[in-house]
């Protein structure tokens, strides 16, 4: 189960430093590129909101990339029907990814701190790193 620590909420006062809504720049770093997260964390330095998601969505993202990677090596070495039935599974399992990310983008734009169990130690482990 994911768990929710709402520490710091997100007001719609609060602003960036790209002088944007902290909560729209939290969910906007959940676009499907390692890299908007990676210039958030670096660009964002005021807004510990902003650089939880950033940092979450890197970590994320990544993990993503590793798995489709790794599932596209695998099917590579599947003969004909396996290979299709094994296709027809990472396709499911990627929009299952595409649902957490925007499942974690609405999240943040709402305001809440909202923590991957999976992700979560490396996230943080990565804030404190930076």
């Amino acid at each position: 189960m994911a768990t929710e620590s709402n520490t710091a909420p997100v007001t719609a006062d609060q602003e960036s430093a790209l002088g944007l809504d902290a909560n729209v720049v939290s969910a906007l770093a959940y676009f499907p590129l390692p890299l908007v997260g990676f210039v958030l964390l670096f660009v964002e330095d005021s807004n510990e909101f902003v650089r939880f998601h950033a940092a979450q969505s890197v970590v994320t993202v990544l993990t993503i990339v590793f798995v489709r990677l790794s599932a596209e090596f695998v099917g590579s070495f599947l003969p004909g029907p396996v290979a299709l039935l094994w296709g027809l599974l990472v396709g499911l399992v990627n929009i299952g990814f595409l649902l957490v990310l925007l499942f974690l983008a609405y999240r943040a734009y709402s305001g809440d701190r909202f923590e991957l169990p999976v992700v979560s130690d490396v996230t943080a482990s990565l804030l404190d790193a930076l």
